[in-house]
């Protein structure tokens, strides 16, 4: 996380949030510990952060699983990327 606020050495690019106070980000791998913690971030990411906390349960790591959706049944999906694959497209 030091690399996001803009005090890491290194080949990580420029810092995403230059401002921002490199302690409130935590640790390195895992970032906050606590929701509150949260409200200390950049706005831009508190809602991020938040749903971390919220849906999550504080989950560091969280396995996954992958499903395909159609994009064409979901037009939030699409909406929000821009992107529709032709074989997505719902004929109505």
């Amino acid at each position: 996380f030091n690399g996001v606020a803009g005090q890491e050495s290194g080949n990580n690019g420029p810092p995403l949030f230059e401002d921002s106070d490199v302690a409130a980000w935590e640790a390195r791998y895992g970032g906050v510990t606590e929701r509150d913690q949260c409200f200390q971030l950049p706005a831009s990411v508190q809602e991020g952060c938040l749903w971390r906390f919220d849906s999550l349960n504080n989950a560091d790591n969280p396995g996954v699983s992958y499903k395909r959706v159609k994009c064409g049944y979901h037009p939030k999906l699409y909406e929000k990327s821009g992107c529709l694959l032709a074989s997505d497209v719902v004929q109505a």
